[in-house]
């Protein structure tokens, strides 16, 4: 809501008018974030009256407004956590509400900032375009210009979510005033239209590799489980963050080949048919089948994807607790019912397929890390196949093979997208276009390797 009220039939000021661009900013730009919660110390100097306010110096990476999260103070030699009903912040600016609880001179005031990956979700906003059109001075008489140049830049947006003419915003006439009423057109069209699409892209708007880097167990034989890491590379956390709010998915396309002749083999070659490629986006993980009008499986623990990787181990050997498993399905649920359904499905038959009690497995787990001699963001995903433990000394003979790749956002609009230039271009000679995000380098960690999870504990396990 804007903070100036708006008055019915008035045109809009030049404060209103900034609010709009700073609401649209937050999806078309975003802020810059870390990875990890940051910790920074104040020293305060201040006379302890009600009306005090302190400047506090924002740490590289916090986003304005915000940022600050607890707010610790050392009063007679012991610290003070102040509880946020007693103090406030807008902007750089920290002010407290009670007068008694004013820092001394000199007092040292610990600020946490607010950078969790999982919890805060507006970094889960932000495309990483150039900023939208500066604002204005409070003394600027908002005309019909102002606004065009905005609704181009929105309209961009638009284009990029799903190239649809008629969700597009008309340009104002040049001598049409720009009343309240665009207010509340806009803010609504970034409320019930942007906000709940943002992850979205359409699909003229990608460019799908599935391919990228491709690995195989080399045909040999396993008996009980089977695990392989791969890593997706950014440039830095920010690029990891813009890639997956514009859309952009990483890609699993699992296949069997050469052999599969033995009943657990034909078990997994169906369940891959079956599969089709998995999709991990911003907040979920899921997949698109076989085209043959198979409903996509159902992951236990829910819907999950990049935004669910736990905290950073920056290039440090990691833990357990680094991990976080995003996609966990049955992969009995593809024979249940069927030729093998019987006595290779799930423990407990057909109707209790891809619940938690299937015992052949599919799942990625996924965790995060920085690598601290680059600087790049590297997102790493361990693949395994977990066998059906009463499958005895039966061997998986099939070939298994996963490819590797990404849905990456691509320019929108093209320049052959003439027929709607009109919507991208407030004037002549300036144009508007959503810039494409930048695809993350794949890599093998670890090979295809052959584990029993019950007798063997591995990294991530």
């Amino acid at each position: 809501m804007p903070t100036i009220p708006i008055n019915s039939g008035e045109n809009i000021t030049a404060a209103q008018f900034n609010e709009l661009v700073q609401l649209y900013n937050a999806y078309w730009q975003g802020g810059v974030y870390t990875y990890a919660d940051t910790f920074t110390t104040e020293i305060y100097t201040g006379t302890g009256t009600s009306s005090q306010t302190y400047t506090v110096q924002q740490p590289l990476g916090a986003p304005d407004g915000w940022f600050v999260k607890t707010v610790v103070r050392t009063h007679n030699g012991s610290q003070q956590n102040l509880p946020q009903h007693i103090w406030e912040v807008n902007g750089q600016i920290l002010s407290f509400v009670d007068p008694s609880i004013q820092p001394q001179d000199g007092t040292a005031t610990t600020i946490t900032i607010a950078n969790s990956h999982i919890t805060e979700v507006a970094r889960r906003k932000g495309w990483g375009q150039p900023a939208v059109i500066p604002t204005v001075a409070q003394t600027t008489i908002i005309t019909a210009e102002h606004t065009n140049y905005l609704l181009a830049q929105i309209n961009a947006g638009l284009w990029h979510i799903e190239e649809d003419v008629s969700s597009l915003q008309v340009k104002r006439g040049a001598s049409t005033s720009v009343l309240a009423s665009i207010y509340e057109a806009l803010e609504s069209l970034y409320n019930n239209v942007i906000e709940p699409k943002k992850f979205n892209i359409d699909p003229s708007s990608k460019n799908v590799n599935n391919s990228i880097v491709t690995t195989g167990n080399n045909s040999t034989p396993w008996q009980s489980d089977l695990y392989s890491e791969h890593k997706f590379v950014f440039t830095g956390y920010n690029a990891a963050r813009h890639f997956f709010n514009s859309g952009g998915e990483l890609i699993v396309d699992m296949s069997s080949t050469s052999g599969g002749t033995n009943q657990p083999s034909m078990v997994w070659n169906a369940f891959f048919d079956n599969l089709g490629i998995v999709r991990i986006g911003a907040e979920t993980t899921t997949n698109d089948g076989d085209s043959e009008n198979d409903v996509p499986y159902t992951s236990v623990g829910g819907a999950k994807g990049f935004y669910n990787i736990p905290g950073v181990d920056n290039g440090a050997s990691p833990t357990n607790s680094d991990w976080q498993t995003i996609y966990n399905v049955a992969a009995d649920n593809a024979a249940s019912g069927g030729e093998y359904g019987s006595e290779y499905g799930s423990a407990y038959g057909g109707s209790y397929s891809g619940g938690i009690y299937s015992q052949r497995r599919f799942i990625i787990d996924i965790r995060g890390t920085i690598n601290t001699t680059t600087n790049n963001f590297e997102v790493h995903l361990k693949v395994k196949l977990i066998e059906d433990d009463d499958d005895g000394a039966m061997f998986v003979n099939a070939n298994i093979v996963g490819e590797f790749g990404y849905a990456q956002p691509l320019e929108t609009p093209i320049a052959s997208e003439s027929s709607t230039h009109q919507f991208f271009s407030p004037v002549a000679g300036v144009d508007y276009v959503f810039l494409e995000r930048a695809a993350p380098i794949i890599s093998q960690v670890t090979p295809w390797t052959a584990v029993n999870y019950l007798g063997v504990t591995i990294t991530g396990v």
